[in-house]
């Protein structure tokens, strides 16, 4: 497949899961041959053998077209099915809190304002993502940033009617009678209407936890979502809500991670909230634009809320940026590094 020039593209996959499956991974060939490079010889290990089986088994059974998409990724990217299934199971491998703690999201609810702003950090490189607009053989639609670790669409998701972005929140209390919480992910992106989206989130048992921050177009209200296994805490967002990658919710403080704001861990989810807070100020609205300058903020030290600049092998540059301003009508993904900025419906 050949590499044209994609900035200030969108990328349209159709078809049924494993052609889409397919597309997504000739397009992300490069990044995911090279990221499984690093995993080669971890999967075959028996107790990793064991974990593929058993989810591939729940996967094959009760959700056969995320295991069909899973097929296309594989194919389209020509690497070995189980390899990649392994790759996408990292809810159980890097459990660490500081491993995927890389995202800062910020909603805005006062009269003035509606805003969701979410920015997706990690390992950038100019081949491991791209802005997609999956378009399902039932009339099903939605944009998303696409990337190599997981299926759609566990970052941003972005539909006419509503639009959530998803908070990584470091769990090691598995059960994994049920669907892994990046699965569950993919299934969400099967809702079609808000209400569907509310009853499934709340209906479908997982692995682990997650946090939502999403966006009710038609009624422009937002809610803060957290689900832990069989748990569901949801809050309607009023004022300025800020949230990076650990639990927020009273119902869920118990299974809060130990570690607080340390300027030597910089990476860690506490400072990175504590800093778009200090940019935030103690003010009671923001702006489209303030909240844009928060979440693009570049300081000179690594405890900052975002890496939005490249500097010097740090790990956890910002990668896209969602911007959705419904007084304004503006909805808008940003590709860093590549200068993309793309409005959508």
């Amino acid at each position: 497949m050949s590499n044209p020039n994609f900035d200030n593209q969108i990328i349209e996959i159709r078809g049924d899961a494993y052609e889409r499956g397919f597309q997504t991974g000739a397009l992300l060939k490069k990044a995911i041959r090279r990221e499984l490079k690093f995993s080669k010889d971890m999967y075959q290990q028996p107790d990793k053998r064991k974990l593929i089986q058993t989810i591939g088994d729940g996967l094959r059974e009760n959700y056969a077209y995320i295991y069909r998409e899973i097929q296309g990724r594989s194919d389209g990217a020509k690497v070995e099915f189980d390899h990649y299934l392994y790759f996408l199971l990292h809810e159980f491998e890097n459990n660490r809190p500081a491993v995927h703690e890389r995202c800062t999201s910020i909603m805005v609810s006062t009269e003035q304002n509606r805003i969701l702003a979410h920015n997706e950090d990690g390992n950038y490189t100019a081949d491991c993502l791209r802005i997609v607009k999956n378009v399902y053989e039932n009339g099903n639609v939605f944009y998303e940033i696409a990337d190599i670790d997981n299926l759609p669409s566990s970052t941003i998701m972005v539909r006419e009617d509503y639009a959530w972005t998803m908070n990584y929140i470091a769990f090691d209390r598995f059960n994994l009678e049920n669907l892994p919480t990046y699965f569950f992910l993919r299934v969400l992106c099967e809702c079609r209407t808000i209400e569907a989206f509310f009853d499934t989130f709340q209906r479908i048992p997982i692995t682990g936890a997650c946090h939502l921050n999403v966006c009710d177009k038609k009624t422009k209200k937002l809610y803060s979502m957290e689900k832990v296994i069989d748990e569901v805490s949801v809050a309607e967002v009023k004022g300025v809500n800020i949230h990076a990658n650990h639990f927020m919710h009273d119902a869920f403080i118990r299974y809060r991670p130990a570690f607080q704001p340390s300027y030597q861990n910089g990476d860690n989810s506490y400072n990175r909230q504590m800093v778009a807070e200090h940019l935030a100020g103690d003010r009671k609205d923001l702006n489209a634009k303030e909240v844009f300058d928060i979440l693009t903020y570049y300081g000179a030290c690594d405890f900052n809320s975002v890496l939005s600049k490249k500097n010097n092998g740090h790990h956890g540059l910002t990668m896209g940026t969602y911007l959705l301003d419904l007084n304004n009508d503006t909805n808008r993904l940003f590709l860093h590094n590549k200068h993309n900025d793309i409005v959508v419906f």
